[in-house]
């Protein structure tokens, strides 16, 4: 009880700074990566549906097909091509956040083998450092009893420490990421977010050229009244989309992100 009522020293405090900065950290590639992981889910249903209409536009004799046909077929082809561009670089990207994760690990775990000598002896093997770290930390716990020292004929407990001085000042670092550049100590940012910008772009433009698609095949294979109906619906999820990347005048009240 005496040893929980100390001061926390200035280590604990360094402890607690770099748990934190850990715990960004670990955040911060988990919401990349589910970003990346969504758009490869959606690009790659996006392509599946163009696939299969491909199947329903595709003439029997091309070089005979009308021009709204050719313009079906043209609309699904390059929102096709858009889509699995758009999931291939959402997929390498991935790829980049795990080779960061790998070697975070690694750094960590030549940490954990140059601060303890004792892992420098007897074979190692991958994935169980942390679980030897926790065993040997448990091990060594400062709120664990003491062993006695034998002297003699006698048994003499070992004295405690000295504690820390009250006054002394514990310093506690805001823990942030800075971005240092690609493939460097951190994330690559700037990398992550030209090719989120990138599949988002590519995205859009293949919806556009997918509705263009359905638009032309109406015309074609339809009959007017249905043509007529499909258009005026693409237009209205056109015209919705303008409206919600515009501006908001007024920004929404508070209380509707707030949970009772």
């Amino acid at each position: 009880m005496i040893e929980s009522l100390l001061p926390e020293t200035q280590e604990d405090q360094d402890k607690a700074d770099d748990e934190a900065r850990r715990k960004a950290l670990k955040d911060l590639v988990q919401s990349w990566q589910d970003r990346l992981q969504l758009i490869t889910l959606i690009t790659t249903f996006l392509a599946s549906v163009e696939a299969s209409m491909l199947q329903v536009t595709m003439p029997d004799d091309p070089s005979n097909s009308s021009h709204w046909s050719q313009a079906a077929n043209a609309g699904f082809m390059g929102s096709l091509v858009l889509h699995l561009y758009a999931s291939f670089v959402s997929f390498f990207a991935s790829f980049f956040l795990v080779r960061f994760k790998i070697q975070e690990a690694k750094r960590e775990e030549r940490q954990v083998e140059a601060a303890d000598p004792s892992y420098q002896h007897g074979p190692t093997f991958k994935g169980s450092t942390i679980l030897d770290m926790a065993a040997h930390n448990i091990t060594r716990s400062p709120t664990s009893p003491r062993s006695p020292v034998s002297e003699g004929n006698g048994t003499f407990p070992r004295e405690k420490e000295n504690p820390p001085p009250s006054n002394r000042q514990i310093w506690s670092a805001n823990p942030q990421l800075v971005q240092t550049g690609p493939f460097q100590r951190q994330p690559p940012i700037n990398l992550l977010s030209r090719c989120h910008t990138m599949c988002l772009v590519t995205t859009a433009l293949g919806f556009i050229m997918a509705m263009i698609g359905v638009v032309c095949y109406a015309w074609e294979g339809q009959s007017t009244s249905v043509a007529i109906v499909t258009s005026i619906c693409i237009c209205l999820c056109l015209l919705s989309c303008f409206c919600l990347v515009l501006p908001q005048q007024n920004p929404p009240s508070s209380h509707l992100f707030m949970y009772h």
